[in-house]
């Protein structure tokens, strides 16, 4: 496996390195292998603490997110809130919800990309090494995101495309 801060390919510099600042902002989609469903702010509320599902991607701007560098990891920016992916309250038990909150500086907003030889992700969080998963590995829409300890299942498995 490589770790997203070792490639520096010009491919992962181009995906992943503006800021949210930037009037030329890159979103992407992503997509879970298991599931072909988009990781989605639940009913593009804008409230913190909102819950993280998985549904049919549509281009909503909920299901679609900016990745900005922080160091050797990302923020995960919702266009539609701005707001974070985030491991709620820092928990580090299987099955703790991902959320989104305003943008801080907490390790629980902090993603490592883990790109596998076929291209699709892991996504695991900076403050408990587990990785983003669909709960129970469900295909239906509305399943809770949330965080699991990394077990190469499909349902940790993430494709991630931009979205001009």
């Amino acid at each position: 496996m490589k770790r997203f801060f070792l490639l520096g390919t010009a491919f992962l510099i181009s995906v992943f390195a503006l800021s949210l600042e930037s009037a030329n902002a890159q979103f992407y989609k992503i997509v879970n292998k298991a599931s072909s469903k988009a990781i989605d702010v639940s009913g593009s509320k804008p409230d913190n603490g909102t819950e993280i599902i998985q549904w049919e991607f549509n281009k909503g701007n909920n299901q679609l997110w900016e990745f900005k560098e922080v160091g050797n990891f990302v923020q995960i920016i919702n266009k539609a809130t701005g707001k974070c992916l985030d491991v709620e309250g820092g928990k580090s038990d299987n099955g703790t919800r991902i959320i989104q909150w305003e943008a801080g500086t907490g390790n629980n907003q902090l993603w490592e990309l883990e790109r596998d030889e076929k291209g699709f992700f892991k996504i695991i969080s900076k403050a408990t090494s587990k990785a983003l998963t669909v709960e129970g590995a469900s295909n239906e829409n509305g399943a809770k995101i949330i965080q699991w300890e990394v077990n190469n299942g499909n349902n940790q498995l993430w494709e991630i495309e931009q979205v001009n």
